[in-house]
């Protein structure tokens, strides 16, 4: 009899567990959703305010600068990042740039893309 009243419960259990789990998997879903649309306006955002695109394909400017300069964006409005730096880039490829050309000293650079002036990293060197 214990052992028919175990089974019971863990069937009803894991009903429940898989119920709950269709239900996260959709409102997952909704939320991506959403969160593509937002992410795309923030995107468009940082590209207007801080970027110059459809340039020469030979324009450069290291991966690591064009994060920099996201972040430091979305301090300045006060906004949290929405984009890892891999997935800042995998982003602006979808826009037309690229990443596929030389490195130089082991860094990566974005081609098509540049920084506008006040948004450019300026790099220190300390002798």
């Amino acid at each position: 009899m214990k052992w028919r009243s175990a089974v019971g419960i863990a069937q009803r259990s894991f009903k429940t567990i898989c119920d709950s789990y269709e239900a996260t998997n959709l409102a997952l879903e909704r939320l991506e959703k959403v969160n593509h649309a937002d992410r795309e306006a923030h995107l468009s955002a940082f590209i207007r305010d801080c970027c110059d695109l459809d340039l020469e394909p030979s324009t450069r400017v290291p991966t690591g600068d064009v994060y920099e300069a996201y972040l430091a964006w979305a301090k300045t409005l006060k906004v949290p990042p929405l984009f890892s730096h891999k997935m800042l880039t995998r982003c602006l490829k979808d826009r037309g740039v690229t990443n596929d050309g030389p490195r130089k000293n082991d860094i990566r650079f974005l081609y098509g893309i540049c920084l506008n002036q006040a948004h450019r990293v300026t790099r220190v060197t300390i002798p």
